[in-house]
């Protein structure tokens, strides 16, 4: 009794380890799928800002006009998803000094209504960047 309960006891165990072994190889293989699909995304992510970020950063609203337009061009020809937002986009306006408007008073409209442009433009180059990595 004792040797059939040894010679079968080695196989039990050994097939208990294979499946132990079998499952924390299928929990770690999931987690790195899972790891690389996380850090895919935040690389994507990563690009999109800098291009948005180099984009609101040139020096003048004309220049981030003329530079996003050219990216929508870019954009149509090569995503998944055609851009939408940048379609709306229109040219900055040059703000003209009002009668009897102080010189700091005119550069801080001017300085707003540009800082409210530049943000406008980054929300559109975000959302339109992201249809390069449409996966679905």
């Amino acid at each position: 009794m004792m040797i059939v309960l040894n010679m079968q006891l080695l196989p039990a165990c050994l097939l208990l380890f294979a499946v132990c072994l079998g499952v924390i190889l299928y929990l770690f293989t999931f987690y790195e799928i899972y790891y690389a699909l996380c850090n895919l995304t935040m690389n994507d992510m990563n690009k999109i800002d800098d291009v948005v970020m180099y984009v609101t950063e040139l020096n003048t609203c004309e220049e981030v006009y003329a530079e996003a337009v050219r990216i929508r061009a870019r954009l149509e020809a090569i995503a998944c998803r055609t851009p939408t937002k940048l379609k709306e986009l229109q040219p900055p306006v040059i703000l003209h000094e009002l009668d009897g408007e102080t010189e700091k008073n005119y550069r801080y409209r001017v300085q707003k209504y540009y800082y409210k442009y530049r943000k406008q433009v980054a929300k559109m180059l975000t959302h339109d960047l992201k249809g390069l990595y449409d996966k679905g």
